[in-house]
Order: C-alpha cells, then structure tokens, then sequence
C-alpha cells in the first residue's frame, strides 16, 4: 500500500504518513456515500439539528486539541489556529439552527381547484473539495450546510492538512453523523478529482482553491451537469482616501495582511494610497510594524516560498523598492518563513499587482484620481474582496457600488462570519457560502401541483 508523509512547515519535519488513496478508493466512498444518502436525508431537519450541535460542541470541548493539530500541519500559530476552530465551528451551530427555518411556499395556481406547492430537497451526494490555508474552516463552512440540508458528503482536504480533517470527521461520527454520509479520500488529487467528476452519483461539488483548478472542474463537470459552487481566489484592492483615519487603517490591513502569513484569498494585496497621504500612510505603517508585537508562522512549503521571492525579485528588478523589512523572530526555526515586507515604487503592470501574491508583502501603490483608481482597482480577472478607507460613509457606499467585487469592507478588512455571505465576482468564483444563500445552495427546488 502507497503512503504519502504529511510535514510540518515549523520543522520541516515529518508527522506522520497516510495512504494514499486514489480512484478506486474514492469511487468506493461514493459508493457508500450514495447507499447512505436516503436514510440521512429522511431524517427530521430536528434530529439532524441535534447531531449538528453535538458535533458542536464535542469540537468546542477539543479546540485546543484541533488547534495544536492545525499549527503543526499548517504552521499558523497557535493562538491563530485557535481562533480559526471558534470561527469554524461557528458555521455547524449557525446550520443547526438556521435548517430548521427552510420553508416551503404555495405558489399562484393556474386553474381552479388546484394547488401549487415550492419545496426544497437536499441535492444529493456533494464532493467537497478544500484548500491547506484554512484547515477548518474551509471544511466546516461546506460540510456543516451539506449535512444540514440532508446531504451526504464525499470531502476531499488538502495533501498538506488532511490530519484537522480526519479529526473533525471523528467527532462528527461521535456525536452522530453515520460514516459512510460523512466519507473523506486524499492522497492522489488527480485521481481522486477523477473519480469524483466522473461518478454520476456526485450532484455538486464545492470548491476553493485557485481559478485554474476550478475552470477545469467547470469543464469537466459539464459532461454530467454537476452543481457547482467555487471560490477561486482573490488579487483584493484596498484603497485609501485622503480623509481616512491612518491610524485606524493600518491596524485593520495589518489585520488583513497577517492572517495566516498572508495566505488568505481576501487578504489585501493592492494598496492603493492618495498620493497626497502616502508618506504619512509609509511612515504609520512602518512604525508600527517595526513597534508592534507580530506572531505569524512560516509560509506552507519551499514552493509558496519560492514564488513570493520570484514575485518581489520580478517587482524589484522593474523599479520597485523595498522600503521595509522585518527580521525574523529569533524563536522563528522555519525555513519557510517570509518577513513582513513593505515595497513601494510599483505599477499595476508589476507581476506582484496582477498575481494573487500568498504572502506577508505589502505592496503600496498611488493615485491621485478616484475614478482612475477604481477603474485600476477593477482591472483584475479576480473579483473577490475589496477595501475601503474613507470618513465618508455616502462616498464609501457610492464607490463601493462601482467596484466589482463580491465583499467590500469600509474601514474593515474582517469581512467573514457565519452569517454573512461570501463569493466573488467575475473569475473569483460561482455561488456564495456562508449565511443562508450558503445552505439554500445543497437543496435543489421542487414544484408540485395537485
């Protein structure tokens, strides 16, 4: 039997390994995973209500557990990967309850002495399919609506951070969730994403990950019409007017910036400053990175590092500047480690302002036309989350009507919540997670007359 290790970025060092599963394993998940389907979705939205809020809380009794699993796997800090299991199991108790509210409608009939019914049935099998840079919460804010709405669930994690999966699973089949409704496959991604185009027992699949992948599930998809609901990435603007309040804005991009070490798909990448404000703006934001106490852990692998370097030697050699670099912790063991970094001097013809930049860099651009900032803030393929900083709340909801992006924070850069809606525009993705939208998305719509 083929294994394959999984590593911890902090050490570079090998956990443990796991088999490598592939197209027949997956295909015999599916499987089991469809024969399982009837009998979960006939269960009352209050039994599986309950088994949701079980799953609840046997993970908030475990967090630390599940935390420690995602530092060592993933390399966020602690104290991060902490944060992350709260706002990830905050998705299985907002669906427990918020199941309970899907209701049907009576339609207008259309002759006399009839009826017209719209209910909502769960779609069927779902493949889901996560990224490493949220080993929880990406896998909660799919599994937890799937489940909710009826769904069995054939989840595929991440090779890098399959181990917060596999523990997840085990709690959810502790408080209740049968195995075979709730299977998991990794190892070979090529042949698993085969398996899982392919079977027709899988109804939609829901995906995050990078637009190239997610082109080719569309294209494969296509051949037996799957659903499908995908967040692809993000290159975010953030633009900051002349009257914003600097000091407020550099604490809340900072925040943006550093969540998991810059590998967040809303992270903001394109800071745009009036021209007027940007040395005040440098200087703050210099300052206080230099004063402030920042933990973040190492970016995923030798590969992600290799492309932030690629992508700032390209900036540098075309005229851009570093204007700050931070040095690294000294209890910073991590060969995979990028410093804080702030370059100026760019255009938006840079590689670094046009590519989803995974990494702690701040890259500072300037204008001097609002309209013109707009329009360079909406040049991207990508359309997923864009920032503003401005005093002028009727500015702020004007501007943010003509920037085509799905989130738009105002002097925020924390955009998501189990409530709130998330998704993009353009190449950025197709469907929303989060809120209702993100559970109405499992079921499909019946009409009935009679």
């Amino acid at each position: 039997m083929n294994r394959f290790p999984i590593y911890n970025p902090n050490t570079n060092s090998i956990i443990c390994d796991l088999e490598l599963m592939g197209f027949d394993e997956t295909i015999k998940v599916i499987n089991k995973a469809s024969l399982a389907l009837e009998s979960w979705k006939s269960l009352l939205p209050q039994e599986r209500s309950d088994i949701l809020l079980k799953w609840y809380y046997l993970i908030n009794s475990q967090r630390e557990e599940i935390a420690q699993i995602m530092h060592s796997e993933q390399g966020k800090p602690f104290k991060e990967a902490l944060v992350e299991v709260d706002y990830g199991n905050s998705f299985i108790k907002y669906y427990a309850e918020e199941v309970l509210r899907i209701y049907g409608e009576i339609s207008p009939h259309f002759r006399k002495n009839q009826y017209c019914i719209n209910i909502s049935e769960p779609i069927g099998v779902v493949g889901a399919i996560t990224p490493w840079n949220f080993p929880c919460a990406m896998i909660t804010k799919k599994i937890a609506p799937a489940l909710a709405s009826g769904c069995s669930i054939v989840l595929k994690p991440s090779e890098e951070t399959p181990l917060t999966a596999i523990k997840l699973r085990e709690l959810a089949i502790t408080a209740g969730v049968p195995e075979d409704v709730f299977g998991i496959v990794y190892g070979d991604y090529k042949e698993i994403g085969r398996a899982i185009l392919e079977s027709k027992q899988i109804k939609m699949i829901s995906f995050t990950g990078s637009i190239g992948v997610g082109k080719y599930l569309m294209q494969e998809s296509a051949k037996t019409v799957k659903k499908l609901v995908l967040e692809l990435g993000g290159n975010a603007p953030c633009i900051i007017l002349k009257d914003a309040d600097l000091d407020l804005t550099v604490k809340k991009i900072m925040l943006g910036k550093f969540r998991n070490s810059g590998q967040a798909c809303t992270a903001p990448n394109r800071i745009f400053v009036d021209k007027s404000i940007k040395d005040e703006f440098t200087n703050k934001l210099i300052k206080e990175l230099s004063e402030a106490e920042i933990e973040i852990g190492p970016l995923i692998n030798q590969n992600a590092k290799n492309k932030t370097i690629e992508l700032l030697e390209n900036a540098l050699q075309n005229g851009a500047k570093i204007l700050y670099q931070a040095l690294a912790p000294q209890q910073q063991k991590s060969a995979f480690y990028f410093p804080p970094t702030v370059i100026g001097n760019l255009n938006d013809e840079m590689k670094i302002a046009k590519e989803e930049a995974f990494s702690p860099i701040f890259s500072i651009l300037t204008f001097s036309d609002l309209e013109e900032v707009i329009d360079r803030a909406n040049n991207t393929n990508y359309g997923l989350a864009a920032y503003l900083f401005t005093s002028n709340l009727k500015k702020a909801l004007s501007i943010s009507q003509e920037l085509n992006f799905g989130v738009i924070g105002i002097n925020e850069t924390s955009t998501s919540a189990d409530k709130t809606i998330h998704g993009g525009f353009n190449e950025s993705g197709l469907g929303r997670e989060g809120g209702k939208p993100g559970l109405l998305e499992y079921y499909e719509n019946k009409f009935i007359v009679f």
